[in-house]
């Protein structure tokens, strides 16, 4: 799936993610996100990113694990850029955007 097609087509709105994997192949950093889809019901679906250039998540404890109630999805300067906590809902990077990922490209995986 192109990154175009699977931005255009894709919602992770009210999810639910359950695990994440973070980890090296090579010289290249990969970030695995799996999560519970609400829509629909009670499918999971693994989003890769790959060949990541940035990121960074924060959580602690007094949080709920982690529920995506906005996000941010868009194709930037030929790389992916993806905020699960994004300080609004424009197109473009915020420096107060937060727990994102910005890497080379997207799969998903069902």
């Amino acid at each position: 799936m192109s990154n175009s097609h699977f931005l255009e087509n894709f919602n992770i709105l009210s999810a639910n993610i359950y695990k994440i994997d973070i980890y090296k192949d090579n010289d290249d950093l990969y970030i695995e996100l799996f999560f519970n889809l609400v829509y629909p019901k009670s499918k999971q679906v693994r989003l890769k990113l790959c060949k990541v250039k940035e990121f960074l998540f924060y959580w602690n404890s007094e949080n709920i694990f982690y529920n995506v109630e906005s996000y941010k999805l868009f194709e930037i300067n030929n790389n992916i850029y993806l905020s699960l906590d994004p300080f609004d809902d424009s197109n473009s990077i915020s420096e107060n955007d937060q727990d994102y990922i910005l890497a080379e490209s997207i799969l998903v995986l069902y």
